[in-house]
């Protein structure tokens, strides 16, 4: 094939993106720094075209493991893939700042894993700076891409360190303002003033993510003083569709009660997943007429004025048997003109 390039690997030959597409593949299925860092430094040293594809992996999916301010592993390779971007692009400039920001422009189209789960597993505390105060460069790394992914492990280490996720991981969401796709990869539930959780400094700004269009999380931002006075007109809950204006498409992977869900009118689009579990498979804890009543029946906005809504669809990700509560839920939806769609991806 003409414009292709080759790489001869004993008596075939493959085409370097094939070859790409593969090490994308093992790249984003490592679980540590550490396999990342043999995958890092076995491609660089086979050959000089093998070479060139970790980098161009590296870059486009950037994976950190945060240990710490000076123990990650991954930023070391990211030290190098840096001097590479350096050299491959002939940047010359004399100002490091001027460097950094030069560089980063490379990164604007790539997507960056974060994984804090080890962090938060420490025992050490003094490791658990904020993130945003932890490094330069990796401040600079977080507002140069468009999408993030935030992992943070099992459920119960996350309850365990619920004021660490409050005072050390929702702040590195601050001022993010080209941010447009954000996966929160862990159960996103009470975090904010009405949670009563004594967090260490002052308190972080209110996440706004003006440019925000894509949000995949596995829960919402729940509040019991929702309905009394005592509820805190900066708590997270409350303030969830405020926090993304420009929010097109939200994907849930563990939904229940979308009453208790606020949704801006720019939303077109809600996803939620419905694995098969033991006895039947139920959307019935979703009360997707709920939600839809909640969102879609006329709202007074200023001056009295209704808030049109925007949602169009409702998909359904599940099995091969139809989920409980399906007939009800596609009713509600028949009712606002909303289309519910169901995806078989459960097999």
């Amino acid at each position: 094939m003409s414009g292709i390039t080759h790489y001869n690997c004993g008596m075939r030959q493959l085409p370097l993106e094939i070859i790409e597409e593969i090490v994308a593949e093992a790249w984003k299925a490592t679980t540590s720094s550490q396999e990342r860092q043999v995958i890092y430094s076995s491609f660089k040293a086979a050959h000089p075209a093998l070479k060139e594809v970790i980098n161009r992996v590296a870059v486009h999916f950037i994976t950190l493991e945060w240990l710490g301010p000076a123990r990650s592993t991954d930023l070391l390779i990211y030290g190098e893939v840096f001097d590479w971007i350096k050299r491959a692009h002939s940047i010359d400039v004399i100002r490091y700042e001027d460097q950094l920001k030069t560089v980063f422009k490379r990164f604007q189209r790539s997507h960056l894993c974060f994984d804090l789960t080890q962090l938060l597993t420490s025992s050490d505390r003094s490791e658990r700076p904020p993130v945003r105060d932890s490094r330069p460069v990796l401040r600079l790394l977080m507002a140069a891409v468009r999408s993030i992914r935030v992992r943070l492990g099992d459920p119960e280490v996350i309850w365990r360190n619920k004021r660490d996720v409050q005072s050390f991981v929702l702040p590195a969401l601050v001022n993010l303002p080209d941010l447009t796709h954000l996966h929160l990869d862990f159960l996103l539930e009470r975090y904010g003033p009405c949670d009563g959780i004594a967090v260490e400094g002052p308190q972080p700004p209110p996440i706004v993510l003006p440019s925000l269009v894509f949000l995949r999380m596995r829960g919402y931002p729940t509040c019991i003083l929702r309905p009394t006075k005592a509820h805190q007109p900066d708590c997270f809950a409350g303030s969830f569709a405020r926090a993304f204006p420009k929010l097109r498409e939200l994907q849930l992977d563990a939904p229940m009660f979308l009453k208790y869900l606020d949704v801006p009118p720019a939303l077109e689009s809600i996803t939620i997943c419905a694995p098969p579990s033991k006895p039947f498979c139920s959307i019935q804890n979703c009360n997707v007429g709920a939600g839809l009543r909640r969102w879609m029946e006329p709202k007074p906005g200023k001056e009295g004025r209704a808030i049109p809504m925007r949602l169009k669809k409702i998909v359904v990700r599940t099995g091969v048997e139809e989920p409980s509560g399906w007939r009800q839920a596609q009713r509600a939806c028949e009712r606002f003109g909303i289309r519910f769609v169901r995806e078989v991806v459960y097999v």
